[in-house]
């Protein structure tokens, strides 16, 4: 109920930032376990008062306050900068985990000190048990002796002052055989303590109150170290409610739907859909619901004459945008679709009659005193909300007070809405530059309110037709009908009309919105069955040309198997793979005629891929494969053995086993290339005697022609040395296009002074 309106725009944004905030904390994460049974103020008060011990129940709620807060931190702190508003909160509260580490394992729910508190504790109330036991088995073996039946009044043991005792018959022997603690209400009973039990008893009774001392030690301990850090608790206090309170204007917002508001419209009003929170509570528990409100102020625009019949809904109008804008400067979200406000400093309301018997105050007087004060505290920029302007007195003076207050409020810099019956201040409001009118629907048909506002017209106040509704004789009405003036009917037809063309404009907007969107679905649902059935079409292309490659691979394999001539065989392969990589060639243009994703011809119809720097390609014109060095949207720079050429992007294709010995084609202006075969190509090569340099680019050379001539693995003879010409042999393999692998030579093979290179097949 304290809950008020901030002094700012500015903190009024940092209150619904922090309870947005809230509100997605509570949707993704659920409440944080912040909650306290009582308010620890009066427990905090304490503290401060010397020699005061608190009892173990406030002690549990200071430590639950401590619990609280090691909570708060811990759950916003993993979240780093999602939250920042309520992390920076959180962060705020001091660390009292400490405290709870030391007291909240010892003290139990109920508020007993738990055994646990001190060793000493724990061996006392050890001691206590063990008396208690003994003193009670020697009491019930009495019980149970032959005769006690005799003497006793019941058959059990009880207690009194602290002491166990047995109830014996007054006046019985046994009454005069130890010690009387207390006689019945009756008189028929005494509670004996036997002389028997006498010293046990003092004994426990010795030891329950040292027990009770030892507790006493244990909370003054515990209330010394709260208080050492009151300051700390009183802060955690203070930042625990601010939590709580953004988490519940973040509940509140979750169950009414809200909207975060905008507090800095430059100017003009827009509420869209709004709803009064009481209205739609009330009506929700009926399983009704309510009409939303929708209002515009444009810039340019200050004032709003809400004009109809009684009971249509303008006093409603009035209180829902002052009570949303009074919600959304608390920092609460407000329950709309929409609301932008400009920066305010002051909500100006009068709404109501408050006639006074008593301070001989008519309804008008009422309105014009409290008016009165409003202009004298006027700070702009305001909301000013009147209800009924100018009425209580001749309609003529108070229309002419009406518009001189509503032009003195303009000029003022205030924002004002007001709801008047008034014929002449509809038409001022027509004619005034920066006013515009509204009005809530009537129903003529069934003479009821619709409870909708209508933007940019003067309604009718339907008091005939609402006293007709309401059970007035029919003669009466149709009296007071024929009494009216015909400026009064013409004007009041008028305005009906404008209100059915603008119904049927709205209605007509409607049903052009609901067409737009089942032609927007209609198109929708085309451009989805077009787009589907080319991709079944690209789909299906690239199915067949995958499958007429694979059948020309097939047979040129079952072919060439036949082929018994090496050399024959070798050109007809080199033939089979030049007529394959023209193929494949086609088929990627094809597809990128198609809009179907290829970045250049592969060798393959696989993956898209961009060419950078390091890729292996297969230069198709000279059948060699290579690492590209650089590459732009057109061309590659391509190094091929320790060559180094530049070649169009259409050029390159993606390396495959099949493809590495395609001959040599047509190739680009000012590049040669000689791929010329020797006959016999030796299984190995000797190194020795060069330099590192000569060694790698001889051995670059001899790879080649042993590939392409057919071999499938050669030795390269580097010899021992200071071991820097193998070495670089061996890295040299181990990233050529044309090794697959490569070993140490064997000791037949020459050992570590060869290495053994496997070529792919």
């Amino acid at each position: 109920m304290a809950l008020a309106p901030l002094p700012s725009a500015a903190e009024a944004g940092e209150a619904l930032a922090e309870t947005a905030e809230a509100r997605e904390l509570l949707e993704t994460e659920g409440r944080p376990a912040i909650g306290m049974d009582a308010d620890p103020a009066p427990y905090l008060a304490k503290l401060g008062i010397a020699e005061v011990v608190l009892p173990p129940a406030e002690i549990l709620a200071l430590v639950r306050l401590c619990s609280a807060a090691v909570a708060g931190r811990r759950a916003l702190a993993r979240h780093g900068d999602r939250w920042p508003l309520l992390e920076r909160l959180a962060s705020a509260l001091p660390d009292l985990e400490s405290l709870v580490t030391l007291i909240e394992p010892h003290i139990l729910p109920s508020g007993e000190i738990a055994d646990t508190a001190s060793p000493e504790l724990r061996r006392l109330r050890r001691r206590s048990a063990e008396l208690t036991a003994r003193v009670r088995e020697i009491l019930e073996g009495m019980l149970r002796k032959a005769g006690a039946e005799s003497f006793l009044s019941d058959q059990f043991v009880t207690e009194r002052g602290g002491r166990f005792v047995l109830p014996v018959r007054s006046g019985s022997s046994a009454a005069r055989k130890g010690i009387v603690h207390g006689v019945s209400s009756s008189g028929a009973t005494v509670f004996l303590e036997p002389m028997e039990t006498v010293e046990m008893n003092n004994e426990l009774v010795e030891a329950r109150d040292k027990e009770a001392a030892e507790v006493e030690r244990i909370l003054a301990d515990w209330t010394s170290r709260l208080s050492s850090r009151s300051e700390e608790l009183e802060a955690a206090s203070r930042l625990l409610a601010r939590l709580d309170f953004a988490l519940a204007r973040g509940q509140l917002a979750r169950q009414h739907r809200a909207v975060r508001p905008l507090l800095d419209c430059p100017a003009g009003l827009r509420v869209t859909n709004a709803r009064h929170p009481a209205l739609e509570e009330a009506s929700s528990r009926r399983g009704g619901s309510v009409v939303p409100l929708t209002l515009h102020l444009d810039p340019g625009e200050a004032t709003l004459v809400i004009s109809g019949p009684n009971a249509g809904g303008k006093t409603v109008a009035l209180k829902t945008v002052g009570l949303l804008a009074a919600m959304a400067y608390s920092g609460l979200h407000t329950p709309a679709d929409e609301l932008d406000l400009p920066p305010l400093r002051q909500i100006l309301v009068d709404i109501g009659d408050r006639q006074s018997i008593e301070a001989s105050l008519s309804t008008f007087s009422a309105h014009i005193k409290n008016i009165a004060a409003m202009l004298g505290e006027l700070d702009a920029p305001a909301l000013v909300l009147l209800d009924e302007v100018g009425t209580g007195t001749d309609p003529a003076e108070g229309v002419s007070l009406a518009m001189s207050l509503l032009e003195h409020l303009m000029g003022r810099g205030a924002i004002t809405i007001v709801t008047t019956h008034h014929g002449a201040l509809k038409a001022w409001a027509y004619s005034t530059p920066g006013v515009a009118n509204a009005a809530v629907e009537f129903d003529e048909e069934n003479l009821r309110p619709t409870y909708r506002l209508l933007m940019g017209v003067a309604g009718a106040s339907s008091g005939l037709s609402i006293a007709s509704r309401l059970g007035m004789e029919a003669s009466v009405i149709e009296e007071a009908r024929r009494k009216l003036s015909p400026a009064t009917v013409e004007a009041e037809g008028h305005l009906r009309r404008l209100r059915e063309l603008l119904a049927q404009a709205e209605r007509d907007r409607e049903e052009a919105g609901r067409l737009r969107q089942v032609l927007d679905a209609e198109r929708r649902t085309l451009r989805e069955g077009a787009e589907a059935a080319e991709a079944r079409r690209k789909e299906e292309f690239a199915r067949i040309s995958a499958s007429v490659l694979e059948e020309l691979q097939r047979k040129s394999a079952a072919l060439l198997a036949q082929v018994g001539d090496r050399r024959e065989r070798l050109r007809l392969e080199k033939e089979k793979l030049r007529r394959e990589a023209e193929l494949k060639r086609e088929i990627a243009s094809q597809m990128q005629n198609m809009g179907i994703g290829v970045a250049h011809p592969a060798s393959g119809l696989g993956a898209v891929r961009e060419l950078g720097a390091g890729d292996k390609v297969l230069v198709s014109s000279l059948g060699r494969e290579g690492i590209v060095e650089e590459a732009d949207a057109q061309s590659a720079l391509v190094r091929i053995g320790s060559a180094r050429v530049r070649v169009r992007l259409t050029d390159c294709l993606e390396p495959a086993v099949e493809e590495t010995g395609l001959p040599l084609q047509s190739l680009p202006p000012g590049v040669t290339a000689d791929v010329t075969l020797r006959e016999e190509i030796p299984g190995e090569i000797m190194l020795i005697g060069m330099t590192v340099e000569e060694a790698l680019e001889s051995l670059d050379k001899y790879l080649d022609d042993a590939f392409l001539s057919g071999r499938r693995e050669v030795r390269v003879i580097h010899g021992h040395g200071t071991g820097r010409l193998r070495s670089a042999v061996r890295q040299f393999l181990s990233r050529h296009p044309h090794v697959e692998s490569h070993r140490p030579g064997s000791p037949l093979e020459g050992g570590t002074g060869a290495t053994v290179a496997r070529l792919r097949s």
